[in-house]
């Protein structure tokens, strides 16, 4: 297993260019994005990533035999195959050719960066705030750790609205599609329906719903309050789907989560 203090002992002695070509993109793009308020704070870019690094990582997605089954009791289909794998960074690297080690190596540096978690709790601070109980300006100084996936969904996955549970603070999806043809295929995002109205309506309603397009994203502050609930999950995925591809990110206020301990999980560092 790559552990983080073997890595960042690399990273002493490389160049990283494309860690800090893609955080400059990210400071450049992020930085002047609009942030919205309703139903909770979030904001979607379809200029994730530099374009060419784009083109990069859809070539060099890590191989369909180093992903394993998020949960085969709860996401399976009828013929028993889960619908969700997932592999996580840095934990794959030492199962992948160079080339592809090499590239996501530099992408789980960007991610994991000190300067990308200030740019994103700077502009989430009113919401991060209520999640942390702390004043808003203290936010952006918060110790922050990371976790990294690569998802892969396919037909009959779906996920109920749900808020993300602690330790999570901001949860971030960056979707890998070819082309325009799954559109349809993101994330949801919901408001739950007025008590007396749940017979005939339902307990939630769906506000908007990600586009699934090239080089795009989301990233949401994750809470629990009442009236104030980050509901946000995925409706059905139907027959004929092809591959769901997409980049899992959680900063989070703890270094372990509840249900897998550190599976994933790294420091935020100040290497760039």
């Amino acid at each position: 297993m790559t552990t983080m203090y073997q890595v960042s002992a690399r990273a002493d002695t490389r160049d990283n260019a494309l860690a800090k070509r893609v955080l400059a993109h990210w400071q450049h793009e992020l930085g002047s994005i609009a942030v919205l308020d309703e139903p909770f704070q979030h904001f979607y870019s379809d200029r994730m990533w530099p374009a060419d690094v784009y083109d990069e990582m859809l070539r060099l997605l890590p191989p369909h035999d180093v992903y394993r089954p998020m949960n085969i009791k709860e996401w399976v289909n009828a013929k028993g195959v889960s619908t969700r794998d997932r592999c996580f960074l840095p934990e794959i690297l030492d199962r992948m050719d160079e080339g592809r080690a090499s590239f996501w190596r530099q992408i789980w540096f960007a991610l994991t960066a000190e300067s990308l978690k200030r740019l994103i709790f700077g502009k989430f601070k009113q919401d991060i705030a209520l999640r942390l109980k702390m004043p808003p300006d203290d936010v952006e100084n918060v110790p922050a750790f990371v976790s990294f996936s690569l998802t892969r969904d396919i037909e009959d996955y779906r996920i109920s609205p749900h808020p993300d549970g602690w330790p999570s603070v901001v949860t971030a999806q960056f979707y890998l599609p070819v082309d325009m043809s799954q559109q349809d295929l993101g994330t949801s995002f919901y408001t739950e329906v007025p008590l007396l109205q749940r017979p005939f309506l339902g307990r939630y309603k769906e506000i908007k719903r990600m586009p699934f397009v090239p080089n795009s994203g989301y990233a949401f502050v994750v809470n629990d309050l009442p009236g104030h609930r980050s509901l946000h999950g995925r409706e059905l995925i139907k027959p004929g789907t092809v591959v769901r591809h997409s980049i899992l990110i959680r900063w989070s206020a703890e270094e372990t989560f509840r249900k897998r301990g550190q599976e994933g999980i790294s420091k935020t560092h100040h290497l760039f």
